[in-house]
């Protein structure tokens, strides 16, 4: 969770608004250019994704919202071409509005984030259950499971 009930981040060309109001959520996002409802829409999920769970570390395989995992993938290999001169759907704004947000763009190099990450899920499961025996193929948590095995 994140620990700030309200953050905001100013960006040249962007900006986002995130309000967490007694569990009434409320959302800005303006990136300039064409019209890009769709994106928005996707990066707003993001946004509640990151209020919920304090990071922008969205699985592909994130079961309670396939497609935002699907666009976290896109997004992701937008900027890989958009790195390596390729043609990209990823404009400056978006990346700015992505950058302030947190999002980790190159998970290879952030594997310590990903580690930290689920050894916070292990230590939450150890509270709960009073053990760190997390069943490979555990139904609330199957990238846990995953990763103790």
């Amino acid at each position: 969770m994140v620990s700030n009930s309200r953050e905001h981040w100013q960006i040249r060309h962007a900006s986002v608004t995130l309000e967490d109001k007694s569990r009434s959520r409320v959302y800005h996002a303006k990136a300039c250019g064409k019209d890009d409802s769709g994106w928005q829409y996707r990066f707003q999920e993001l946004c509640q994704y990151k209020l919920d769970h304090g990071d922008c570390l969205v699985s592909g395989h994130y079961q309670p919202n396939l497609s935002l995992g699907n666009w976290v993938m896109t997004q992701r290999r937008q900027y890989g071409h958009l790195k390596n001169g390729r043609s990209s759907t990823l404009t400056d704004s978006r990346i700015a509005l992505m950058d302030a947000l947190g999002f980790v763009w190159i998970l290879r190099q952030d594997a310590g984030i990903i580690w930290r990450k689920r050894y916070n899920m292990l230590c939450e499961y150890r509270n709960i259950y009073g053990d760190c025996l997390v069943p490979q193929r555990y139904k609330l948590n199957p990238q846990l499971g995953t990763w103790v095995s």
